[in-house]
């Protein structure tokens, strides 16, 4: 309050300030709920992080006895929070949640409690959450398939944009989904966090601003900025981060191209790509070969397949 002061008034710190002693008769619950009510009302939002607005939510959830495995107490403390959340309970419900799926993930690293690790990455977990209520709805007996994609995703660094079309992809293609589900416990396949260790680092904090992209204060709940979004969480030595990212990358391509009708558009795609395989200034297809990358020769051979395939298709 004194340096606010001393930034906004010009006072120099040493002027006597009149204040208010609450009495005895506030117990203390009622004193809780009215300093989240300060922490979070939207004229004080600036001075916190993403982080410390999210804990101050789970603070007085914890206070009105949310069950976090119940997803109707969460719907039902979000109704009791959402006047200290911008009086929207659908926003409350996704902070709920991005709390709640912060927690699991911490918890499979061995790290419970460290959500200073997770600065900048609250964004992420809201989509989780939203993924995670999708799953909920239409195929329950799949939320562990989900949550294994969505965490091994955030470990590898993907933009918080890629679970959003994984959560589509899960709607609207299944098999391919399952796909992706298959690939990633094959590249995970033999790593967990090893007893006493602590895989997930300091994030790096030195081009960072406190205020990520969807804010607790934001109340847009689809937030589509990625312009300026943070890198992935600090996890150096989680090996299967390459594997993991290409088979997103690949697997949420293949869902794109085909939603894609135009046929034209598609087989312009197809050439771009094929051209880039051996352009002007590096033959990667070559590079690939001398490095001996494992299963090149059956991809090429998938292509020579297809084109004999569809040879009789030419005038």
């Amino acid at each position: 309050m004194m340096r606010r002061r001393r930034r906004n008034h010009g006072e120099d710190g040493n002027t006597w300030v009149q204040v208010v002693e609450i009495g005895d008769d506030i117990d203390e619950l009622t004193l809780f709920r009215m300093e989240q009510h300060e922490q979070l009302t939207e004229d004080y939002k600036v001075l916190y992080t993403d982080i410390n607005l999210l804990l101050a939510i789970r603070d007085a959830a914890e206070a009105n006895d949310i069950d976090w495995g119940d997803a109707d107490s969460i719907d039902r403390v979000a109704g009791e929070l959402q006047g200290l959340i911008g009086n929207n309970k659908n926003y409350a419900v996704i902070q709920l949640d991005a709390i709640k799926y912060m927690d699991g993930f911490l918890d499979d690293l061995n790290q419970a409690g460290a959500y200073e690790l997770l600065l900048r990455q609250v964004e992420r977990f809201r989509d989780v959450g939203k993924a995670m209520r999708q799953v909920q709805k239409l195929a329950p007996d799949r939320e562990e398939d989900m949550l294994d994609v969505c965490y091994a995703a955030i470990r590898s660094g993907i933009p918080h944009g890629d679970i959003r079309d994984i959560k589509k992809m899960f709607v609207e293609d299944r098999g391919r989904f399952d796909t992706l589900v298959a690939d990633i416990r094959e590249a995970e396949a033999g790593w967990e966090p090893a007893p006493g260790t602590q895989p997930l680092h300091e994030p790096d904090l030195r081009d960072a601003d406190d205020d990520e992209p969807g804010g607790a204060g934001d109340r847009d709940e689809d937030d589509d900025d990625d312009d300026s979004e943070p890198a992935g969480p600090n996890m150096p030595d989680y090996e299967p981060a390459e594997d993991v990212q290409r088979s997103v990358d690949s697997n949420l391509d293949g869902f794109k191209a085909s939603r894609v009708t135009d046929v034209k558009k598609l087989l312009t795609e197809v050439i771009n790509r094929l051209e880039a395989l051996a352009s002007q200034n590096r033959n990667l297809l070559e590079d690939a070969r001398a490095a001996d990358v494992t299963g090149i020769d059956d991809q090429l051979t998938q292509i020579l397949a297809w084109v004999d395939e569809h040879t009789d298709h030419l005038r």
